[in-house]
């Protein structure tokens, strides 16, 4: 998003010392998931975190909808967890419900 590869910042910050490396926010299930693939390319066992949003924002009648249901993020979490995700969340769009099914998942 800001021009930075994932691999190139995580090699960055694990060389300064970070213990835990992940993303959030701005982007789909799916391009999170690449994102955590790409750390987990340059370090498998490195732990990782990741929150995302609940989808691509859109306005509808004024008002900010995320389509993402409760039950797709608990799916996302376990490939998530799978590519090596100690701490899995969530941002912009998330409700109690999206925590739930991401907390059931693991």
């Amino acid at each position: 998003m800001m021009g930075v590869k994932p691999a190139d910042m995580f090699r960055h910050y694990q060389e300064m010392g970070a213990a835990l490396i992940g993303a959030n926010c701005g982007t789909t299930l799916e391009n999170m998931e690449k994102i955590q693939a790409e750390y987990a390319a340059v370090d498998p066992a490195f732990p990782l975190w990741a929150k995302p949003n609940a989808g691509l924002p859109r306005l509808v009648d004024g008002d900010t909808v995320f389509d993402v249901t409760p039950e797709q993020m608990g799916a996302a979490a376990l490939k998530y967890i799978a590519l090596g995700a100690r701490v899995v969340g969530g941002c912009c769009g998330n409700t109690p419900e999206h925590i739930a099914a991401i907390a059931k998942s693991g």
